[in-house]
């Protein structure tokens, strides 16, 4: 859902989101933007982010992705921190 939204965002050039390494298995997964959407894109329109608390995983993602590729500014709270994958181990 991450990419989609964010494909709103950009041009219908593929654009690099993020990177996740996975150490069980030894692989790297990346997530990108979709050469298709079914909408308009709004490449050129300023980005504003609004962020509390509260927010967390998904739109703490989207938050961080966004500050990362200089396409939105971010304002508000520290984000909740939920953003990275993680596992427990004992």
């Amino acid at each position: 859902m991450i990419a989609l939204i964010t494909s709103f965002l950009f041009g219908s050039d593929p654009v690099h989101l993020n990177s996740f390494y996975e150490r069980n298995g030894e692989k790297t997964r990346q997530t990108w933007t979709f050469p298709y959407i079914p909408g308009p894109r709004t490449p050129n329109k300023p980005v504003y982010v609004l962020t509390g608390s509260r927010t967390f995983s998904g739109p703490e993602e989207f938050a961080y992705n966004l500050k990362n590729l200089k396409r939105a500014i971010i304002v508000g709270e520290t984000t909740g921190g939920g953003a990275t994958l993680a596992a427990t181990f004992r």
